[in-house]
Formats: structure tokens, C-alpha cells, sequence
């Protein structure tokens, strides 16, 4: 999340899905959670979460946390970054959250990098490659990894 908050003009995230998530809100101010599952809405209304995050956030804003407790299918608005982990078809679901030349940050977890890369409305800046340290992270520009856990960057056409 750091790279793409250092690299791309973000000023809105959507994150369909996130269950309690929160790293995106250290690096990104304005940060949509959704997900329908019961009992998460204490958490984002815990004020230590808020806390928390202003300990370990990269930027100078005030942090906008907004969760919304229904299917991600429900609803609307559009986003500079739309997140796809492990959460089923957001890529396909979600499509319409994502303004045109936003971006999509996906992983293959429900096959959904794969959905991805067969929508051509949206075209693959490249992928994550971690390191085995887990603390070196290089973003690759041309092909696909071979790893199940890769998490891939498209732009909306």
C-alpha cells in the first residue's frame, strides 16, 4: 500500500470485502471498508482502531475511516483504488465502483486476478513480487508470476 500511495495520485479507496483489514488506512486517509459480516462494525467504531492507526499512518491528513456493514454488491459511488483480496469476484461485482483510470490492486484468491485479466476494460500495470524476507517488495511491470498469493495492479480504460 505504500508504494501505490507513493507512485499514484489516490485519493479515494473501496475495499469490498476487507473483514478488519486495516493496512490500507495506514497508507491512504480516505479509506471505504465493506463486508457483510456480522459483529465487524464494533471494531471500526473502536476508537483504540482509530489510535492505532494514526500511530503507524505515512501521511499528515486527518484519517476518514468509513465501514459499511452490507454486501459489497449494494453499493455505490466511485474510487481511485478498488482492493480484490481473497473476497470473492470483486473485480466483476465491484466493477462499476472503480472510476475510469483507477485502479485495481487484485489478488488470485476466488480467481479473481484471473477475472481481471479477462476484462479488457482494464489493462495490467504489473505485479508484487515479495521477497522471502517479507520486508522486500518489487513491483514487476511485463508478465504474470507463477505464485498463487501475487497481487496484481490494473488501470481502468
Amino acid at each position: 500500500f505504500n508504494y501505490l500511495s507513493q507512485h499514484y495520485d489516490i485519493q479515494s479507496v473501496v475495499y469490498p470485502g476487507s473483514f478488519i483489514h486495516l493496512a490500507p488506512s495506514f497508507a491512504f486517509s480516505h479509506v471505504t471498508y465493506i463486508d457483510k459480516y456480522t459483529h465487524i462494525d464494533d471494531f471500526f467504531e473502536d476508537a483504540d482502531v482509530l489510535k492505532y492507526i494514526s500511530l503507524h499512518k505515512i501521511y499528515d491528513e486527518n484519517t476518514v475511516l468509513e465501514f459499511i456493514n452490507e454486501s459489497y454488491q449494494k453499493h455505490s459511488g466511485k474510487y481511485n483504488l478498488m482492493i480484490s483480496s481473497n473476497a470473492g469476484p470483486v473485480s466483476i461485482e465491484c466493477f462499476h465502483l472503480l472510476e475510469e483510470g483507477g485502479l485495481l490492486l487484485v489478488n488470485n484468491g476466488h480467481s479473481d486476478a484471473d477475472n481481471a485479466f479477462d476484462n479488457d476494460k482494464l489493462t495490467c500495470l504489473g505485479y508484487f513480487e515479495i521477497k522471502g524476507d517479507h520486508k522486500t517488495i518489487n513491483f514487476i511491470e511485463k508478465g504474470k508470476s507463477s505464485r498463487s498469493e501475487t497481487y496484481y495492479l490494473f488501470r481502468k480504460l
